[in-house]
């Protein structure tokens, strides 16, 4: 996948790293693939997902998506 080799107009990953991934990991997150941040809190899973623009010009996206967790049996 492209996004994973940061480039030079990639200003999105050192950003995260250096910013956003110690108060993620603060609040319980963790990092699942380059830009994929989940936590637990009870019967709950909470995601986030950063996502740069297909079309460019520094745009992003960020998903965040809380699923519920289901008994199996």
């Amino acid at each position: 996948v492209r996004w994973l080799v940061p480039s030079k107009q990639d200003f999105l990953t050192p950003a995260l790293r250096g910013t956003l991934l110690p108060l993620l990991e603060a609040e319980g997150f963790w990092k699942k693939g380059n830009r994929q941040f989940f936590r637990v809190r009870g019967n709950v899973v909470h995601g986030i997902a950063i996502q740069m623009s297909q079309w460019g010009g520094g745009s992003f996206y960020i998903h965040v998506h809380p699923n519920m967790l289901s008994n199996p049996e």
